[in-house]
C-alpha cells in the first residue's frame, strides 16, 4: 500500500514497515493483531513520528484499527483501505490456517505447494486487483516471487488465522472506538465483501468517514 501512498502523496513522509514475516523483515510466530500494532507504535516513536495517519489495507486495516483502539492520543486518525475489520471463517481461511500451523505448515509450503504457489499467488493477485489488472509498478516493485516465498506463505497464514480470533475482541469495541477513523472500500471488492467488513465497520464507528470507489476492487489504492 505505501508503494501507491508514496506516488499519491510526493509532499508527504510516508513511512512503510513490513509486517513480522513480511517483505524483508525477520519472521515472527503468530504475532496478534495488538502486537502488531504495539510494534508499529514502537517504531513509530523511534522514528520520530508525531501524530501520523495511520494506514493499513486488509490485514493491515485491521493492524491499524488496534494501533488507533490502544494508542489514540498519539495519532491524528485511522485510514482503513478494504479493511479486514471483522472475524469469518471461509475455504481461503482453511489453506491459511494449514499454512499457519507449526511444523506442517512450514513444511508443506517448502514441499508440495511451494510447486504451485507462484501459480497461485498470479492467480491471487489478478482477483484482488479486479476489475483492473495488477499494475506495472506493482509487479516491478513487489513481484510474484517476493510474496510466494514459504516464509511470507506461512506468515500470512499464521497472521490470518490469529487475526479471526483478534478481531472477535476488536469488533466488540467498535462502538467506543476512540480515535477518528477514514473507511475506504472498493464497490467490487471481490476479496473482502464491503456489506461484511468496511461498511459494516463504518456503521459501528463513532467518529467515521466513508468514501467508496464503486468501480475498483480489493487493491483501490493503485487506482484511486
Amino acid at each position: 500500500i505505501m508503494l501507491a501512498l508514496g506516488d499519491a502523496f510526493p509532499r508527504c513522509r510516508v513511512t512503510a514497515i513490513d509486517r513480522p514475516g513480511h517483505g524483508h523483515s525477520d519472521p515472527r510466530r503468530r504475532p496478534s493483531v495488538f502486537e502488531q500494532a504495539d510494534l508499529f507504535h514502537a517504531a513509530a516513536a523511534e522514528m520520530g513520528l508525531v501524530a501520523p495517519v495511520v494506514v493499513g489495507h486488509s490485514l493491515g486495516g485491521a493492524i491499524a484499527l488496534a494501533y488507533g483502539e490502544r494508542h489514540p492520543g498519539d495519532i491524528s486518525g485511522v485510514v482503513a483501505v478494504a479493511p479486514l475489520a471483522y472475524p469469518g471463517w471461509g475455504p481461503a481461511h482453511v489453506d491459511r490456517a494449514i499454512r499457519g500451523a507449526p511444523l506442517l505448515g512450514p513444511a508443506l509450503s517448502n514441499t508440495v505447494f511451494g510447486l504451485t504457489d507462484g501459480a497461485l499467488m498470479r492467480a491471487g493477485l489478478r482477483l484482488a486487483f479486479s476489475p483492473q489488472a495488477p499494475t506495472e509498478a506493482f509487479r516491478r516493485v513487489v513481484g510474484v516471487g517476493l510474496l510466494s516465498r514459504p516464509a511470507p506463505m506461512v506468515a500470512d497464514g499464521a497472521d490470518f488465522t490469529r487475526a479471526s480470533f483478534d478481531l472477535q475482541r476488536l469488533s466488540a469495541r467498535y462502538a467506543d472506538y476512540p480515535a477518528p477513523v477514514h473507511v475506504v472500500i472498493g464497490g467490487k471488492d471481490r476479496i473482502l465483501q464491503p456489506k461484511r467488513q468496511g461498511l459494516r465497520l463504518a456503521e459501528a464507528l463513532p467518529d467515521v468517514r466513508v468514501t467508496t470507489e464503486p468501480e475498483l476492487g480489493h487493491m483501490l489504492h493503485h487506482f484511486a
